[in-house]
């Protein structure tokens, strides 16, 4: 009876929030002192659209009618969110410890002489359900930590708001802090602390003690809110700051939030829960119920990948979550996993689905089969989809992922020939040919580090001969005829060939600058760094955005949106969250601004919506 009472301490703010965030743009009269009967799990019950419009919630709230004002109606362009990780500029949500780091085991004097920042025990963390941690060991008992730790915003430098924290826990024990956060004794009493910070490079957060009774109260559901959001926390989920950033974007693409790359998911039960600690963790990312929230708060529609492991019901019980609960007036696209021809080393989803094709294929070229097995279990998703949906089938649009550079994985994946029982697979209700035609990446490949490199010893470090690489090539030996953008626009042209021969039409599930010394030379990372930077990077984005319309492409989906400029890539449309500019960032809003979109069916509509008053 003690855990359940816990559990519904845990949840109820949460599944308040998942109320208010199905609702988008909603203004809200006296919501925060609503008795805890009157809030019902939004995710469970009829669907959205067919709940009684004058009585939501078994009548215990009223509505009036409003409309949604939405800037994002008719732009052609998406974007994707990078990972929801404790390092990442990106801040989202009002709840700084949801994207906080993991819990780091520590031993700290006098325990132990010297400190050790980490002793890498994690796997020997007493953890409840949620995450969070029940005891902690004794210094004269093994394992060596006797405290865990974690941060956030680290890698941020100054780059977030100052002000007062507020660290709200349940349970027993002792919290202490450091980096840029100072606890206000004076202000704080037990399960409220007080946090004044000064950024500059992050927030530590240290459990040494839980519950030192032994009675089971661990100290447990610790939010840090951000400054100013304490009174309303609990429906103000999501950062002003990040709404602001991501507003104009017609699409919003979280593949990065979910972890779907080398994701471990198969199953519905196994997904990440709202009143989970953190939403990064058991390998499957922010919940769905949030990406949900999201895309109803600010009128986009949502890019959905499936983890590539995910068997029937979870593909069946995410279609009827999404049915149920995503505003009528969105709409969601639904790609299976990412880029499951990519044979990266983190990429496990490539090698799965690989070893699937030859089990069904064995006598099959290796590539041949897993091209085949991603075109028939994309096939297989849709109908599991498009059936769950029923009369609303055409709200749900299925993509085919396809390498940028092979117009050949979209075709075979598209035919998939093997798969005698049911291709083509296009005909499974797909609609499109997703792909993510990058311009620049080769730059960065290995056989051209040494040219790279000695362009950084001309008197502008190397920005003009990179810059005209870009636009019109020549300048690296056996590089592709044109340059960087001729090259991209020649791989659109083959996919939209490959595209209207069936009927379909050619979207970017990814796309913008590619950036990355696949080396790991920082003198070349330190060079696509300042062109990213350099002004002339806006007109070579115009270029780029006009090319890819001009060439038949129609949804373009950036990647990202936030993100500090690191070895990983320099792909941010900005870097910081306190950032209003950058050349690609004004690039992007400009091309919205000059280009409503321009396919049928494209355009956003506005929502009715009500908000929800006290009865």
């Amino acid at each position: 009876m003690k855990n359940r009472s816990r559990l519904l301490i845990i949840t109820l703010p949460f599944l308040l929030v998942a109320l208010l965030g199905l609702l988008p743009n909603h203004a809200l009269a006296s919501l925060e002192d609503l008795p805890s009967r009157w809030i019902r799990n939004p995710f469970s019950g009829p669907p959205f659209q067919e709940r009684h419009p004058n009585n939501l919630e078994n009548g215990f709230l009223e509505q009036t009618p409003s409309v949604v004002a939405s800037t994002n109606l008719t732009s052609p362009l998406g974007t994707n969110l990078w990972f929801f990780h404790n390092w990442v500029s990106e801040y989202s949500m009002v709840d700084a410890f949801k994207q906080s780091q993991p819990w780091i085991p520590q031993c700290q004097p006098p325990d132990c002489a010297p400190g050790i920042w980490d002793t890498h025990e994690a796997a020997s963390l007493d953890l409840d359900p949620y995450g969070w941690v029940r005891t902690l060991p004794s210094p004269t008992d093994p394992p060596t930590f006797t405290s865990v730790a974690t941060q956030m915003f680290n890698g941020f430098g100054a780059h977030y708001p100052a002000g007062q924290y507020i660290v709200l826990y349940e349970g027993a024990g002792t919290i202490v802090y450091g980096g840029d956060a100072v606890k206000n004794v004076a202000l704080s009493t037990p399960g409220r602390d007080v946090l004044d910070v000064t950024p500059y490079g992050g927030i530590l957060l240290r459990i040494t003690s839980t519950d030192p009774s032994h009675t089971g109260d661990y100290v447990r559901n610790i939010r840090v809110i951000m400054p100013g959001f304490e009174s309303n926390y609990a429906t103000q989920i999501f950062h002003p700051d990040f709404l602001d950033k991501i507003g104009r974007y017609r699409v919003l693409r979280p593949m990065q939030w979910a972890e779907i790359n080398g994701s471990t998911q198969s199953s519905w039960a196994a997904r990440t829960k709202i009143e989970d600690a953190r939403w990064h963790l058991h390998g499957g990312g922010v919940p769905i119920e949030i990406l949900i929230a999201l895309a109803n708060r600010t009128s986009s529609d949502l890019w959905f990948n499936p983890p590539h492991m995910a068997d029937d019901d979870y593909i069946t019980q995410s279609a009827t979550l999404m049915r149920n609960t995503l505003a009528p007036n969105l709409k969601v696209y639904v790609e299976y996993s990412n880029e499951v021809w990519n044979g990266a080393y983190d990429y496990n989803q490539s090698y799965w689905v690989q070893g699937q094709g030859l089990s069904m294929w064995p006598s099959a070229a290796a590539f041949t089969a897993q091209m085949n097995w991603h075109g028939m279990r994309t096939a297989q998703m849709c109908d599991i989809w498009k059936a769950v949906w029923g009369a609303q089938s055409n709200r749900v649009v299925c993509v085919m992922g396809a390498q940028s550079g092979s117009a050949w994985t979209a075709s075979q994946a598209l035919d998939c020939p093997l798969w005698t029982a049911g291709a083509p697979c296009y005909a499974h209700g797909i609609s499109s040919v997703a792909i993510g035609p990058y311009f620049a990446g080769y730059i960065g490949n290995s056989q051209y580090v040494t040219n790279v490199v000695s362009w950084t010893q001309d008197p502008d470090g190397g920005l003009n001969k990179l810059f005209t690489e870009i636009i019109t090539g020549g300048v690296l030996p056996g590089g592709p005829a044109g340059g960087a953008l001729a090259r991209a626009f020649s791989e659109i042209d083959g996919h939209v060939a490959v595209a209207n021969a069936r009927g379909l039409s050619v979207v970017a599930y990814e796309g913008g600058s590619h950036f990355v010394s696949l080396t790991g030379n920082m003198t070349v990372t330190n060079l696509f760094v300042a062109a990213s930077k350099d002004e002339r990077m806006g007109s070579v984005y115009d270029q780029y955005l006009a090319g890819w319309r001009a060439h038949g492409g129609r949804l373009f989906v950036h990647y990202f949106n936030v993100g500090q400029n690191m070895s990983l890539g320099a792909f941010g449309a900005l870097e910081y969250m306190d950032q209003t500019h950058s050349p690609k960032y004004d690039a992007l809003m400009r091309y919205i601004d000059n280009n409503s979109c321009w396919w049928a069916g494209c355009a956003g509509s506005t929502l009715t919506y009500l908000p929800l008053v006290a009865r």
